[in-house]
């Protein structure tokens, strides 16, 4: 098995880390294949075959009542929720957060598939895009 590059998201007050497990190809000229994806946010890790299901056990993890609290809020007036905009406030950022994620996710999969396909300049791309989005977070 080969570790690959550790990657530290910053969100928030804390950091997320991903790191992809591959499998070395038994032929030279393959590419090696991610096997599974391991993050690491707080005290929580999770490992999985692929970057979505991470996330998504990530998400799960840190917030298991999320899905149900995201329908019920849904479902409220929109007056009652202009009325608790002081506990709307705290909550934004997590929803910031989530969508990063999700970007940086389909971003990081697109990666994946351009390496597979030997598209290098691609993949380079990608990275630098994955890479802006990380120093725009620190801002």
């Amino acid at each position: 098995m080969i570790r690959g590059n550790l990657l530290a998201i910053p969100i928030e007050d804390t950091v997320l880390y991903v790191e992809p497990v591959y499998i070395e190809s038994s032929n030279e000229t393959s590419l090696p294949e991610v096997k599974q994806v391991i993050m690491a946010y707080g005290d929580h890790i999770v490992m999985e075959e692929t970057f979505e299901k991470s996330l998504d056990k990530i998400l799960e993890v840190i917030n298991p009542g999320k899905k149900t609290e995201d329908k019920t809020e849904s479902d409220k007036p929109d007056t009652e929720e202009k009325e608790d905009t002081g506990k709307d406030k705290p909550s934004q950022p997590l929803l910031d957060a989530d969508e990063l994620l999700q970007e940086i996710g389909d971003k990081f999969t697109a990666y994946r598939e351009a390496l597979a396909n030997g598209n290098w300049e691609k993949a380079g791309k990608i990275m630098e895009d994955i890479e802006a989005i990380l120093e725009d977070t620190k801002k």
